[in-house]
């Protein structure tokens, strides 16, 4: 929870910085906020502490002399709202751009962006970008401006106090940058994108005919998937390798020439049981023969 003063009677010559640096010594300020008119001695300002005791100490400055004008210290009834550390300046670029920016407040609902731009236009100088914030219910407005170069707004802040509309504004440095507008997401080229008409229904009917393809080519639901095709004997994938086709190879061979040696063996044996075959019939016929001829 912060715990805040509020100091009013500001002289127009102190800066936010230089009333952090006088209440400083009371504890660490967590923030600084100015209000009010530029051009008044009424102006005032919220200055927030971490701790209750950091107030104690802030409200001791109450009649403390600034440029010749008393102090009025009092306790806040209200915290100050922090700045959302998003917004804050992060970069060289963000310090140099908010400080060519602007915080316009108390503009009438009426008023429109238009209206405002020509304003601090007319008596300034180029504003480059500008955002307007409503809030619901409420009959003033807030917004941002950034001008293209510093010294406009410096020129800006002399404008508080300005009738526009049906109220006077109020002008004070801004605190945060306004960021760049968003670029648009770029379109698809013709290329990218089928065109409406015949070519839209070309590319329709070439979606639908991939997609039957892949229909076709994929298997049917349940069906049991493919048997994995063997690979090859002794490549990679094998079971056996290359120790076993060797092995598988001499045994045939030894199978083989164990078939031919029975073979070879077979015949040799056809062989001489004809020629057995024979002499026993050539003696047959010979001894018939010398049978007849002493008979005779």
């Amino acid at each position: 929870m912060w715990h805040a003063v509020r100091v009013s009677h500001v002289p127009a010559t102190v800066t936010e910085s230089e009333l952090a640096r006088i209440f400083s010594g009371c504890g660490r300020v967590l923030d600084c906020r100015l209000s009010g008119d530029a051009h008044s001695t009424l102006r005032a300002a919220f200055v927030a502490f971490p701790d209750a005791v950091d107030v104690e100490n802030a409200l001791a400055l109450d009649g403390f002399t600034v440029d010749g004008v008393a102090l009025a210290v009092r306790r806040s009834v209200s915290a100050v709202v922090p700045v959302n550390p998003e917004l804050l300046p992060r970069s060289e670029a963000d310090v140099e751009r908010c400080a060519r920016t602007v915080y316009v407040s108390n503009v009438c609902a009426g008023v429109s962006a238009a209206t405002l731009r020509a304003v601090f236009e007319d008596a300034c100088g180029e504003v480059r970008n500008m955002h307007q914030q409503f809030a619901a219910g409420r009959e003033t407005q807030v917004t941002f401006m950034e001008f293209a170069a510093a010294e406009s707004a410096a020129k800006a802040l002399a404008l508080s106090g300005r009738v526009v509309g049906s109220g006077r504004v109020r002008v004070s440095p801004s605190k945060t940058p306004l960021k760049a507008n968003k670029q648009p997401p770029p379109t698809k080229s013709r290329a990218e994108r089928p065109e409406s008409g015949p070519e839209r229904q070309k590319a329709g009917s070439a979606a639908a005919a991939s997609e039957g393809e892949a229909k076709k080519s994929a298997p049917a639901e349940g069906a049991p998937p493919a048997a994995a095709s063997k690979p090859p004997p002794g490549s990679a994938d094998d079971g056996a390798g290359a120790g076993d086709a060797a092995a598988s190879e001499s045994v045939l061979e030894r199978e083989i020439k164990r078939l031919d040696a029975l073979a070879v063996a077979s015949a040799a044996d056809d062989a001489a049981a004809e020629a057995a075959r024979r002499k026993s019939n050539d003696s047959v016929m010979s001894g018939s023969s010398e049978g007849d001829t002493a008979v005779a």
